[in-house]
């Protein structure tokens, strides 16, 4: 989610500043003395700014209850202005600079902020209570890297609790934003309400972070914290919770809603298996679980199109691996071409993002060792339905695939579709379906498919066994068929490899038998009605031309009267393929249909229902 990087890193420009501002604070040459306690810390305080930092003001003068006011004040460092503040009051200065006893504001007040920068924050007012600054650390960086400067300074910083008020940076507003516990680089909690960007297209009602790694945040805003060769960082947690709600982003397109998005649990760093990469520090390594509510988009003009999404889950993600992410209430429409698409939910689970990315043809460079592939264990798609102009739905109950892996190549690999129903109807415009469709007599065809791979990495043996076709009240078709000398782990290296494991692979023999239950009766009353004659008339015309007919494959001499008989009494139709010896797949298609016939050593029966 877009958070506006000038917002973020002048945010944290300021309370470093009014950090710096509030606990070491530097008289200037003119600087009016205000006495009392607090010009005594104030004064012990000047040697102990840390290097490259200075604070000037104008004025100085006590307060009520011992405060201590300044005026005009001016933080720099390395004599680059970072801060400037109409004014600040401190309560409680105190505090000696020792490790026990760092300069420290029990509470600090400041009016009218503005930091340096192309993005120029500002900010109304600021009240901090618990300010105090002690050494930094930034040992995991190079030395030498803006990076490590910044880092340096946040985790020397302590706040208990900060309210900012109308907080700007550029086309960017923060109507208010809290902050807790900021103590050595990690942020207990921040909140963020009424947020614009982009000159108000983008708005967010509230964004609240919890646990929060100041250095992720340093990394990945800033290119300098990586160097070659950077030593491998354990995982650790980045941010413990993140919510937003009420996400509106509005163009000429139309208008973008997001209710809720929350992230739980965010770690980066590596794994003890993965390579070191230079991005590897910041890009996201492990997430519990990341769910977005209520997702849509309303086009600004009518009849555009439109989609929403019910919720989507995501995670946990570990190692490279996404266990789960699952996606409910979708529907996409095109009211001025009346289409639309609903899907009630999909799953994807075990998914390999590495081999994703690399699949993807992005660079990746925690696993340069893998293969280009999708890998995933298994996917599902339930409740799918499919509107048009022509008619329908067009609906499919449910689409689901398993996958088993061994070491990156797929053994096995089934797929189901569940009651594919298509209305008849979606062929109303296609010719003569005007006659041929009520002639079939079905308003609609309902069909489930079902296919299954497995593969030998022993024999190299690849079987479809079985993929099947079954239309309700219609018909059966079944295709059992096995290949040799294939080798799927040359497929997934490439496609120059691919294609030569496929030249080389055989047909070592299969069967397809389909089962008719209606369909040819239904299909030859189809044609009748788009020729003008009638079924009966039709099967005759087509008996009478097998009769004359010679078998087009020689090894087959009886296929016309086997068809005859089929078309007579529609049962069982059986196509076997029995080789003496494996047929290589180049050389079916190198001869005719009759040569691969007879090389396959073809068979054709026909039984009875």
């Amino acid at each position: 989610m877009r958070i506006g990087r000038g917002l973020l890193t002048g945010g944290w420009s300021v309370l470093l500043g009014l950090a710096l501002a509030g606990a070491v604070p530097a008289a200037t040459a003119g600087a009016q003395p205000a006495g009392g306690p607090s010009q005594a810390v104030l004064d012990r305080a000047i040697a102990g700014l840390p290097a490259g930092w200075s604070v000037r003001y104008a004025a100085a003068s006590p307060g009520e209850g011992g405060a201590l006011v300044l005026k005009q004040v001016v933080v720099a460092h390395d004599g680059r202005l970072m801060l400037a503040i109409g004014q600040v009051t401190l309560h409680g200065l105190h505090g000696d600079g020792s490790a026990a006893a760092p300069y420290a504001a029990d509470q600090l007040d400041a009016t009218s902020l503005s930091g340096a920068g192309p993005k120029g924050v500002a900010v109304a007012g600021i009240t901090a209570t618990g300010v105090a600054i002690g050494p930094g650390d930034a040992a995991s960086l190079p030395a030498d890297s803006r990076a490590a400067t910044t880092l340096t300074a946040l985790t020397a910083v302590h706040i208990d609790h900060a309210t900012l008020t109308t907080v700007t940076a550029g086309d960017g507003r923060i109507g208010r934003a809290t902050v807790d516990g900021l103590a050595a680089g990690r942020l207990g909690r921040a909140a963020l309400d009424d947020v614009a960007l982009d000159g108000g297209a983008l708005r967010v009602a509230g964004l609240e972070a919890e646990q929060v790694d100041l250095g992720w945040l340093v990394r990945v805003f800033d290119p300098t914290a990586y160097a070659p060769g950077a030593a491998r960082e354990a995982r650790a947690q980045a941010v413990g919770h993140l919510a937003e709600h009420g996400l509106v982003y509005a163009d000429g397109d139309g208008t973008t809603r997001i209710d809720a998005f929350d992230v739980t649990d965010l770690q980066v760093g590596q794994s003890p298996s993965a390579p070191v990469g230079k991005g590897a520090l910041a890009i996201p390594s492990a997430v519990a679980a990341i769910v977005m509510t209520r997702l849509s988009h309303t086009p600004s003009k009518p009849g555009g199109p439109s989609f929403s999404v019910g919720e989507a889950t995501l995670g946990p993600w570990h190692d490279g691996r996404l266990d789960a992410l699952r996606v409910s209430g979708i529907r996409v429409a095109y009211p001025k071409e009346g289409r639309g698409v609903d899907v009630n939910a999909v799953s994807l689970l075990g998914l390999d993002v590495h081999g994703l990315i690399a699949w993807a043809g992005l660079p990746d460079d925690r696993r340069p060792d893998l293969p280009p592939a999708p890998r995933f264990d298994s996917f599902g798609v339930d409740g799918v339905a499919v509107t048009s102009s022509a008619g329908g739905p067009l609906t499919v109950d449910h689409i689901g695939a398993q996958v088993t892996w061994q070491q990156q190549v797929p053994v096995t690999q089934d797929l189901t579709v569940r009651r594919l129903h298509v209305p008849t109807s979606l062929l109303a415009d296609q010719p003569g379906a005007a006659q041929a469709l009520p002639a079939f007599g079905r308003d609609a065809v309902d069909a489930d498919l079902e296919f299954n791979m497995v593969w030998d990495p022993a024999t190299h043996n690849l079987r479809l066994a079985p993929f099947r076709i079954a239309a309700d009240g219609l018909g059966t078709a079944t295709l059992d068929l096995t290949f040799g000398n294939v080798d799927l782990a040359l497929m997934q290296q490439g496609t120059d490899a691919a294609v030569g494991s496929l030249i080389v692979a055989t047909v070592k023999g299969g069967r397809l038998v389909y089962q008719d239950r209606s369909l040819l009766g239904r299909v030859l009353a189809a044609v009748a009605a788009v020729q003008g004659t009638t079924p009966e008339q039709l099967r005759a015309s087509l008996l009478t031309v097998l009769a004359r007919m010679k078998s087009p494959l020689p090894s087959v001499p009886r296929l016309p009267a086997i068809l005859s008989d089929f078309l007579l009494h529609p049962g069982t139709l059986t196509v076997t393929a029995k080789p003496p010896a494996p047929v290589p797949a180049a050389m079916l298609g190198a001869g005719s249909l009759a040569d691969a016939a007879k090389r396959l050593n073809i068979g054709v029966t026909t039984s009875a229902p």
